[in-house]
């Protein structure tokens, strides 16, 4: 119940923030960060995290891109969840909304690695374009820790406007044995 109050609390003031004249979009990106990881001691299934793309992917072809992202980056719109987050990219991997790394947006990232080498941005556009969707597994940093941990995302493709872009989001609390036991099948 601890984590309830304190991820309430988080979201609570990333709200107040965004109406303060002076926040600055850093301290909003932190917020959502802290909200993310306040909130871990909620599992994100496998089930949750596809549940959370189908919203954003919603929210996105109802509201637009623009004011979509800016739904999406509000950790009171319940997309820090479980530990985890969703982001969107386009088609060719150029990040387009990030609520915790700011510094990747706009960027290519087709030739991002994780420390074992892999390509996973480049794998989660195949598995798109391939598929519609796919699971992906990779390592990468927790919301809050430097160290990366083995992680598992769910990517969609969905279409706003016209525009297809990518709406994921994953979790570090299953092994890709357990999503794959659950007849998810993982890149």
């Amino acid at each position: 119940m601890k984590k309830r109050t304190c991820l309430l609390v988080v979201m609570g003031l990333a709200f107040m923030f965004a109406a303060i004249p002076g926040v600055t979009e850093e301290s909003m990106y932190t917020a959502f960060e802290k909200a993310c990881a306040a909130s871990s001691s909620e599992t994100a299934t496998p089930e949750l995290v596809q549940q959370k793309v189908n919203e954003a992917c919603s929210l996105l072809q109802a509201k637009g891109l623009e004011e979509g992202f800016s739904m999406l980056r509000d950790p009171a719109n319940g997309f820090a969840f479980a530990g985890t987050y969703v982001w969107v990219h386009d088609m060719r991997t150029v990040m387009l909304m990030h609520p915790i790394k700011k510094g990747l947006e706009d960027r290519n990232l087709t030739g991002l690695k994780d420390q074992t080498g892999k390509r996973f941005m480049a794998q989660m556009g195949l598995a798109v374009m391939k598929n519609g969707n796919g699971w992906v597994s990779y390592f990468w940093p927790k919301p809050g820790e430097k160290k990366a941990s083995q992680k598992v995302s769910f990517a969609k493709k969905c279409t706003v406007n016209g525009k297809d872009v990518v709406v994921c989001a994953g979790t570090y609390d299953i092994s890709i044995d357990d999503l794959e036991a659950k007849g998810f099948s993982v890149q």
